[in-house]
């Protein structure tokens, strides 16, 4: 499993991740079980590196799970239902790697580029010494605004002798 467990999940927005009701879009009916549908798009991407993390983990089992199947049914495999069902066992595998496909795409897509590249190299570090100094330019000229507002009021609050 991922560095983030669902019980200790620390984000930017304050989620843990047990407040991922508000993600659910519904639910659906397969076979005998209830598979929840989530909203991808809408998780920050430290959820979203647990439900990858979760959806490999379906994945593994599913898989086990089909290969000792395969074991146990291996002399029944001209037979017409054994096909049908083995078909049907692929498509669920298949299921899983796609959902894994479309979380580790909008995943992508999330990861700003300068965190893709290597921590290493000389455009890496020249991006974040400019975000660096934007973001304490950005700060310092608040601080100046409120600042000599702060000034202004006191000024005015002093009377003239």
């Amino acid at each position: 499993m991922s560095k983030f467990s669902r019980s200790k999940l620390t984000s930017k927005s304050g989620r843990s991740g047990k407040s991922r009701s508000s993600y659910r879009s519904g639910s659906r009916r397969s076979g005998s079980r209830y598979e929840e549908e989530e909203d991808y798009e809408e998780m920050p991407i430290e959820e979203l590196d647990v439900a990858l993390d979760q959806v490999y983990l379906n994945l593994n089992k599913e898989q086990l799970r089909f290969n000792a199947w395969l074991n146990e049914n291996e002399k029944d495999k001209k037979d017409k239902q054994f096909k049908k069902k083995k078909l049907k066992k692929i498509q669920e595998l298949d299921k899983l790697r796609e959902k894994i496909a479309l979380i580790e795409r909008i995943k992508d897509q999330k990861t700003p580029f300068y965190e893709k590249l290597p921590k290493d190299s000389a455009f890496y570090k020249h991006y974040m010494c400019i975000l660096q100094q934007n973001r304490l330019e950005e700060t310092t000229s608040k601080k100046v605004v409120e600042d000599r507002a702060v000034l202004i009021n006191a000024a005015a609050s002093i009377p003239v002798p």
